[in-house]
């Protein structure tokens, strides 16, 4: 019985780089006719690619969507530019804010430093949130914080 394991596993170890190497050339064959389709229509298509200039508003006024997870509330939070706002522990201070006019896609787009002051003045606050939100598609880049949500509604003249 052992001689048999033996011989079976000595068949084995040299058939696997045979085995291999059909697998390898069967790879080789089948994948270079869609490679040379693949770049071919890929220079096609970077040809007849047109790049548009997208125009953005710079606004003065940001309204923000807030949410208290503790007591279920929504709120709007309108901010002036430069401004900072508090809602709950939060300072939001808004740096900047732009969209796009009506006859382009809608978006609405600001630049925001969310702090986190706590209830503790000996504690120094905490920024929990600095960077752009997208009012499209909030989940980009959100506010990951435990009791509130902050997200772009709008941004204004």
């Amino acid at each position: 019985m052992v001689a048999v394991i033996k011989n079976a596993s000595q068949m084995i170890i040299t058939r696997v780089p045979i085995i291999t190497g059909l697998l390898a050339a069967l790879l080789w064959i089948f994948s270079s006719p869609q490679l040379g389709l693949a770049q071919s229509q890929s220079s096609r298509f970077n040809q007849t690619i047109t790049s548009e200039a997208v125009t953005w508003r710079a606004g003065t006024i940001l309204t923000l969507q807030t949410l208290d997870k503790v007591t279920a509330r929504i709120g709007r939070l309108p901010i002036e530019i430069g401004s900072t706002a508090q809602f709950g522990t939060l300072q939001i201070t808004a740096h900047h804010c732009a969209y796009r006019p009506p006859e382009e896609p809608p978006e609405n787009t600001a630049f925001l430093t969310i702090q986190d002051v706590g209830y503790d003045i000996k504690i120094p606050p905490q920024t929990v949130f600095s960077g752009w939100m997208f009012a499209s598609s909030p989940a980009v880049s959100s506010l990951e914080h435990a009791v509130y949500d902050v997200s772009v509604l709008t941004c204004a003249k």
